[in-house]
């Protein structure tokens, strides 16, 4: 790696030195067009000896200006055409360059809503378990468990999207988002430690070594839990949930709004 960015190194420095040549002998050829070839036209008729024209240094000069004045036009067509080229060149990639930093915005965001449809509390409180069904206690644990390991890794695909000083732009967000995953993971936690008793009551009740009252009371403090966590379910929709979400139209209206200037600039250029 070390050896290839040597090498670009050096070609760089060849190419600038090259360029600076160019440039050099552009200037030398210029200085003599301008100066150089008047005083030698004046130098010669000035002698008047050998072959002797019908037409004087004063004529000879004002043909010469007229060539060279021509020659110099050409010269700035050639350079304003390729510079428009070149102009048209950039836009089409800045222009391709705005359309893709957009997509990849839009891919974030899209990420982002669905890891917030994934978070949304109000999909806990409408769960009604069941929880003398085995079967429903056990699937249940079992989306709540791949729910938390979403939920965990969600965060880690918005920055595979995003570069690190971009990262700067959603940060609040992420850490919004961040805190609310940590939050619902502990209710989805404690949701998974009371199925986990419902499924151990069933147990118990299938090997019938707990009494009919043991049951009832277990029950009862299952349910408790079930309620309680549903009820903080609730506050984090009306609180963090609901701050989340005001935070993600903020912010993605000031990306794009920053795009659509992008854009604008590159139109008007």
């Amino acid at each position: 790696m070390n050896r290839t960015k040597k090498e670009v190194s050096i070609k760089n420095k060849s190419k600038f030195i090259n360029r600076i040549i160019l440039y050099i002998i552009a200037i030398v050829i210029i200085c003599i067009m301008v100066f150089g070839v008047p005083i030698i036209i004046n130098e010669l008729y000035k002698k008047n000896t050998g072959y002797m024209t019908l037409w004087g240094a004063k004529e000879v000069l004002s043909y010469y200006v007229v060539i060279l004045g021509c020659l110099l036009n050409a010269l700035i067509s050639i350079y304003i055409f390729r510079k428009t080229i070149q102009n048209a060149k950039n836009q089409i990639l800045y222009e391709k360059e705005v359309d893709s930093k957009k997509k990849k915005w839009e891919k974030v965001e899209q990420i982002m809503d669905d890891t917030l449809k994934l978070l949304e509390p109000y999909q806990y409180i409408l769960v009604n378990i069941d929880i003398s069904n085995l079967a429903q206690i056990m699937k249940e644990y079992d989306n709540l468990t791949a729910i938390i390991a979403k939920m965990k890794t969600s965060v880690d695909w918005i920055k595979a999207y995003v570069m690190p000083e971009e990262y700067s732009l959603i940060e609040p967000l992420a850490d919004l988002l961040m805190q609310l995953i940590d939050k619902e993971t502990r209710l989805c936690n404690e949701f998974c430690g009371l199925y986990m008793k419902s499924i151990n009551m069933q147990m118990l009740r299938n090997g019938k070594i707990a009494s009919a009252e043991m049951m009832s009371n277990q029950q009862k403090e299952i349910l408790k839990g079930i309620m309680q966590v549903k009820k903080d379910f609730s506050d984090l929709q009306k609180t963090e949930y609901q701050t989340l979400l005001n935070c993600r139209r903020d912010i993605f209206l000031h990306i794009y709004k920053e795009i659509s200037i992008e854009k604008e600039f590159i139109l008007d250029l």
